[in-house]
């Protein structure tokens, strides 16, 4: 009788042993089996697992991630129960900096973790298009403009001024230069804004003096008649200085004879006589009354020739010789009022 009580007892035993194994076993199980959530590719998958990490469940799941792929938490993050695993699909960017552009794949949702994600430091001033808080999709662009600002300095011409003051004593129309004037020069600042190394932008920020102009004095003459060798004072319009030469009427200075059609008959239709001066037309109109320095003569323009053209004139001279003789000569004419 006692002996099957003690057998009884030790079959107890042995059963809460197996129970208490049992039960130690069941909590071992549901203590490392996990149940997460794997969001991927626009697909959630429920499932259990014994992975530690998220590397192994992605592993265990036959989730194939590319170089570019985010995991989301990172993959040596360990799991827990009821832990949502995401998986971003990188996607093709283009990417504009530095003169480059580029297809760069990324799994970035915004622009400014695709910045981050690139290493790229972004200078104060840079322009991001679009704007750092965009959000990204397959076929974005992304354009960087490195923007510097730097300041110049270069030197300019400060210009003089030019006073005229009238002064009788020159004829009308004449100058002198009494005082030559000269330039001054400024050292100017500009600030610049470059946009990828060209230049957009110039702004003035500061100028300074480093030598004053000095004024040019001119004397411009208002001395309308002009003496006479005869001693007589003859107001005029307008001098002029010219090259003079001297002329006939014979063959050698018109092509013509005594005898030939408009033989000495002047351009007015007048005939030429001592007096008569042959002009340009342009500068001294026909019919115009002249006094001619140095020769200190009177005369009227009432022809022309082929060769007077500009400031030319050609004195009448009824002889041959003395015509050659005149030459050419700087003479000084004066169109009488």
């Amino acid at each position: 009788m006692k002996s099957r009580l003690d057998m009884l007892k030790k079959w107890h035993v042995c059963v809460l042993a197996v129970v208490l194994l049992l039960s130690i076993s069941i909590g071992i199980y549901d203590l490392s089996n996990k149940k997460v959530t794997i969001i991927v590719d626009d697909k959630k998958i429920e499932a259990s697992t014994f992975s530690k990490d998220v590397a192994g469940l992605l592993e265990e799941k036959g989730v194939k991630l590319s170089k570019n792929d985010k995991v989301s938490p990172s993959l040596d993050e360990k799991l827990s129960d009821g832990m949502d695993v995401k998986v971003y699909r990188a996607f093709e960017v283009t990417l504009s900096i530095d003169g480059k552009t580029n297809a760069v794949y990324t799994a970035a949702d915004t622009v400014e973790k695709f910045i981050r994600q690139q290493n790229i430091k972004l200078g104060e001033k840079d322009k991001v298009d679009p704007s750092l808080g965009s959000s990204l999709k397959p076929g974005s662009s992304v354009k960087i403009v490195r923007v510097e600002m730097k300041q110049v300095q270069e030197s300019k011409e400060i210009p003089y001024k030019v006073t005229v003051v009238g002064d009788d004593s020159l004829e009308a129309g004449k100058t002198k230069v009494v005082q030559k004037g000269k330039a001054g020069q400024k050292s100017v600042t500009y600030e610049i804004v470059l946009e990828d190394g060209v230049e957009v932008d110039k702004r003035l920020v500061g100028e300074k003096v480093v030598s004053m102009p000095s004024e040019e004095l001119v004397k411009r003459g208002t001395k309308s008649f002009v003496l006479t060798s005869r001693g007589e004072s003859r107001d005029f319009k307008r001098v002029i200085n010219m090259v003079a030469s001297a002329y006939t009427a014979g063959y050698e200075s018109t092509g013509k004879n005594p005898g030939d059609r408009n033989y000495g008959i002047t351009r007015s239709g007048t005939r030429v006589r001592p007096g008569v001066v042959s002009v340009d037309p342009r500068v001294i109109p026909l019919g115009s009354r002249l006094y001619i320095e140095p020769m200190g003569i009177y005369c009227i323009a009432e022809d022309t020739g082929s060769a007077i053209k500009g400031n030319r004139i050609d004195i009448y001279m009824e002889n041959l010789s003395d015509a050659r003789s005149f030459g050419k000569r700087n003479v000084t004419v004066y169109l009488l009022k």
